[in-house]
C-alpha cells in the first residue's frame, strides 16, 4: 500500500495531521474555512487535538500554523465529505489502515 499521508501513533490511535490531509485532498477553500465548517461534528480531545506545525515562507522566514492532530476515523469521514477522486482514494487507504490495525 502506497502511503498517502504520514501516519502517527499516539498511545494505541493513529493519526494525522489535519493540514496534511487537506493538502492531499486538495481542498480549494482556506484551512481555517474547512475547519470551522466541518469540525462542528467532531469532538476536541476525543477526535483531534489542536497543535502547531511550521511552513517556511518566501523569503525564508519560518511560520507559525495552526494544526490538529486527527485521529484516523475523523480523518476517513473528513475524506468521505471530499467528493472527488482524492477523496475517494484518502478514503480507501484509511479503510485499509483500519483492516490492518484490527
Amino acid at each position: 500500500m502506497q502511503e498517502l499521508i504520514k501516519v502517527k501513533t499516539q498511545g494505541d490511535t493513529q493519526v494525522v495531521s489535519a493540514r496534511e490531509l487537506y493538502k492531499g485532498l486538495e481542498i480549494s477553500q482556506r484551512f481555517s474555512r474547512w475547519v470551522s465548517n466541518n469540525w462542528d461534528m467532531f469532538e476536541e480531545g476525543i477526535d483531534f487535538n489542536k497543535c502547531t506545525s511550521s511552513t517556511v515562507v518566501n523569503n525564508g522566514a519560518v511560520r507559525e500554523l495552526d494544526d490538529y492532530v486527527i485521529t484516523i476515523d475523523m480523518a476517513k469521514q473528513l475524506a468521505m465529505m471530499v467528493r472527488s477522486e482524492k477523496g475517494k482514494q484518502y478514503r480507501q487507504y484509511f479503510l485499509e489502515l483500519e483492516r490492518k490495525m484490527e
